[in-house]
């Protein structure tokens, strides 16, 4: 009964340090929720009804430099740079003979290597909605200034899996970077122009993206990698699957545009937003269907983006022209962009996220665990002040036995950074180093308090022997 009353009382701490931020204003909750989370930097714009409503920006641009990241800075898009890219494709199939069902290969010169599976059968639409069968396996290597060739990358030979078929086409969904290059060719082969010439003539020249470029720009914020190191200036040798550099604004623009149907024509949005096949893995947690280029939430259309050295979300609402755009420059900034993207579809009065519910069990399923372990200690502290015999020490040195006794914890505390490797790439890297650091505190008192305990102990007993 007591460990429980003390587990509940730790537990609803937790709850309440979690949920304090849900109960401030808009501009209060976002800062307090940066500076919790202590990330590098990030920029947060929301639309509402189809206007910009807010714009937030926080931390630094390069955190050496003490540059104070603001509106003149780009950010790195990251894989949201596939909702554009899927954007210019449909274009081009709007504006010429190609048909979204089309294989590529009746577009495209370059050509898979060999497999056992039927590369002839992939379709524009596979590729789009990530069904195309071709590896998606893609942790690139940062090449600093040296930029490899695409051939290179989609051979493999930058630490990206070669592009390669593992599978039939239609038969499961597997997010591809890989597949997403073959775009490009698809629009240069056909247009005869650049796939970066393209998308800027018919794509940001139109909208007045004027903030959005995938040429390296000088106003680039520094990244920062999951040591907190700031990663060296690179360029990705593609564009098509994460090569766009870009503003949270410019971003909302575009989906803004897609809504109202500015860019494609309303039956072409339509397919674009309309259920392709259902996520698989680490995606399922987040969305309930994969459009054209963007995963499904309804009501909401949604992209995420994730690099060496940054983590981006964008959301968007079509029917009521809402939404939201949250970017870093931080690796961990996991915590960060999902407390923030509850609070901000809490804002604009919008179901919470698939991805926000997952979090959010996510989260007191651990805070469970760490209430339960701080309330054992607790009350094994407690037991000491209570049953140990104020006395003196003497010198006598704590068994091994005792010593291993004492240590049990660090158990839990392996297991805790455990927890945290294995969450990395999914919703929760952290749940931040302010509680690791709560643990550590509560695992150092116990031992002193369990050693000390054994040295009474024996302490007592040679009193004892001696009267």
């Amino acid at each position: 009964m007591q460990k429980t009353i003390v587990f509940l009382l730790v537990f609803l701490s937790l709850l309440i340090y979690f949920f304090f931020p849900f109960f401030l204003s808009n501009d209060e909750a976002l800062s307090l929720v940066f500076n919790r989370y202590n990330i590098k930097g990030a920029s947060v714009i929301v639309m509402e009804e189809g206007m910009i409503d807010d714009r937030h920006y926080f931390g630094y641009a390069d955190v050496e430099a003490k540059e104070v990241l603001g509106e003149k800075h780009h950010m790195r898009a990251e894989s949201i740079s596939k909702v554009v890219a899927a954007t210019a494709v449909l274009h081009l199939i709007e504006h010429s003979a190609i048909n979204l069902d089309d294989a590529i290969y009746m577009h495209i010169d370059y050509r898979l290597p060999n497999s056992p599976y039927d590369d002839s059968a992939i379709t524009i639409r596979d590729i789009l909605s990530h069904q195309s069968g071709i590896t998606g396996k893609s942790d690139y290597t940062v090449p600093d200034y040296d930029i490899p060739s695409r051939e290179s990358v989609l051979a493999g030979d930058h630490n990206l899996s070669e592009a390669v078929m593992v599978r039939e086409a239609k038969t499961r969904f597997e997010y591809s970077n890989q597949a997403y290059i073959l775009l490009e060719y698809l629009i240069e082969d056909y247009s005869d122009e650049t796939f970066e010439r393209y998308v800027d003539k018919h794509i940001f020249q139109p909208l007045k993206m004027h903030d959005t470029t995938y040429d390296y720009p000088n106003t680039l914020i520094t990244s920062y990698n999951l040591k907190g190191e700031p990663l060296p200036p690179h360029r990705y040798p593609f564009s098509a699957p994460g090569g766009l550099y870009t503003t949270g604004e410019d971003l909302l623009k575009l989906f803004l545009a897609l809504s109202e149907s500015d860019m494609l024509s309303e039956g072409m949005q339509q397919e674009m937003f309309s259920f392709q096949i259902e996520p698989d893995d680490f995606y399922a947690l987040g969305a309930s269907g994969m459009g054209l280029g963007v995963f499904l939430d309804y009501p909401a259309v949604f992209h995420g983006g994730e690099g060496s050295g940054s983590l981006s979300q964008a959301f968007f609402y079509p029917d009521t022209k809402d939404g939201f755009i949250v970017m870093t420059n931080d690796k961990t900034a996991w915590e960060f962009l999902y407390v923030s993207s509850i609070l901000l579809t809490g804002i604009l009065n919008q179901p919470t996220p698939e991805m926000g519910r997952v979090f959010f069990t996510s989260v007191m399923i651990l805070y469970g665990i760490i209430a339960f372990m701080l309330a054992s200690i607790i009350i094994k502290v407690r037991a000491v002040f209570v049953n140990v015999k104020h006395q003196s020490f003497n010198s006598g040195v704590p068994s091994y036995k005792t010593i291993l006794k004492a240590l049990y914890p660090v158990l839990f505390f392996i297991i805790w950074l455990i927890l945290r490797m294995v969450f990395l790439r999914n919703l929760i890297y952290t749940i931040s180093l302010h509680m690791t650091i709560v643990f550590t505190v509560f695992l150092v008192v116990h031992v002193v308090f369990i050693l000390s305990r054994n040295a009474l102990t024996q302490c007592d007993e040679k009193l004892d022997m001696g009267s």
